[in-house]
Parts: structure tokens; sequence; C-alpha cells
């Protein structure tokens, strides 16, 4: 019992994803966020910064959708 125990709490904590925050300092997908958002490509609170890795694959999938508003 004490291993089923054990067991299951083993796989519970492994099972909790940790989030992966881009740093802000000279990277340049922020500065590419910063333009999409001023063409209105994409909405972007700044405030929020630093951005989840998830939350910029989000938008860049936005932007991609909306790619007939870019330039080559």
């Amino acid at each position: 019992m004490k291993r089923l125990l054990l067991l299951i709490t083993f796989i519970t904590t492994i099972t909790n994803a940790q989030v992966v925050y881009e740093p802000v300092n000279n990277n340049p997908i922020y500065e590419l966020l910063d333009e999409l958002t001023a063409k209105k490509v994409i909405t972007i609170n700044s405030a929020l910064k630093p951005y989840s890795r998830a939350y910029i694959a989000n938008k860049l999938n936005q932007a991609i959708e909306k790619a007939e508003k870019l330039n080559k």
C-alpha cells in the first residue's frame, strides 16, 4: 500500500509542467512582437513582460494567420 501511495505521489508531482519565460534583456523576439503590435497584427499587453514561451508561440501563430497584413 505504501508503494502505491508513493507511486501516485511521484507521478502527480512530475506531471505538472513549469512555465518557462523568455528573458527580456536584448531579446529580438520582444522587438518583433512590439512591431507586430504597432502594425495591429496582434494585440499584446506589454505590462505582462516577460512572456512565457507558450504565449509567444500563440501570438506568432496569430501573426501567421494574418500574414496578408505583413510585408515580405
